[in-house]
């Protein structure tokens, strides 16, 4: 049997959710106020890719820097130039401060020509100087190029810091190196047909 989640750091767990109530709902995946970005960044033929939460616990240490996935190809310049082909939405579902912690992003590294350099350097110094900290509050939304360097901060507060997240992208991209042990959508036919028609396809890469 697959797992429901992976490790992706110390006390840090990446956990594939069930798509059923309360999770199952347009408002959520398909939010009238979202998908017009997403449409202008991906396309309208845009699905997801993945659907889960991100847990780092009471006392976890910084994430290492990282992309969620490798450069598609192997000029720099191409891919700093190509539009983005996946974008994380992310909600924070408890306020974020400076004792929970948070993703440090590297504004631009998504586009930037030298990007793979940058995180070498950033990983090697172990600094999140230059890097923007969103202390979002609980039920907040932020996007993130899949191209972006960024990494968990620590936790030191006394609870968990969970996200939840949900990738969307161009219908050709697969996720398929980042669910090794789990499955990167958990949605069942039943409660697939719960989901509106008009946004069905939003999960065809779903296996049932």
């Amino acid at each position: 049997m697959r797992k429901r989640f992976a490790v992706v750091g110390d006390g840090r767990f990446m956990i594939t959710l069930s798509v059923k109530r309360p999770f199952n709902t347009p408002d959520l995946y398909a939010n009238p106020r979202l998908m017009p970005i997403l449409h202008r960044l991906l396309g309208a033929d845009c699905v997801i890719s993945s659907f889960g939460s991100v847990v780092a616990f009471a006392g976890a240490d910084a994430q290492s820097v990282h992309f969620d996935y490798p450069p598609l190809f192997e000029s720099e310049e191409v891919c700093a130039a190509l539009p983005p082909h996946a974008i994380t939405l992310v909600v924070p579902l408890v306020d974020l401060d400076e004792s929970t912690g948070t993703t440090a992003l590297w504004e631009g590294s998504h586009s930037r020509v030298g990007a793979r350099d940058q995180l070498q350097k950033i990983a090697a110094e172990s600094s999140f100087d230059g890097a923007t900290m969103p202390y979002a509050a609980a039920g907040d939304v932020y996007l993130m190029d899949f191209r972006l360097i960024h990494g968990g901060t620590a936790n030191n507060s006394d609870h968990e810091r969970p996200i939840l997240y949900i990738v969307y992208s161009r219908p050709w991209f697969r996720e398929d190196m980042n669910f090794d042990e789990q499955p990167a959508i958990k949605i069942t036919n039943k409660q697939y047909k719960m989901v509106p028609k008009p946004h069905r396809h939003l999960f065809t890469q779903a296996q049932f």
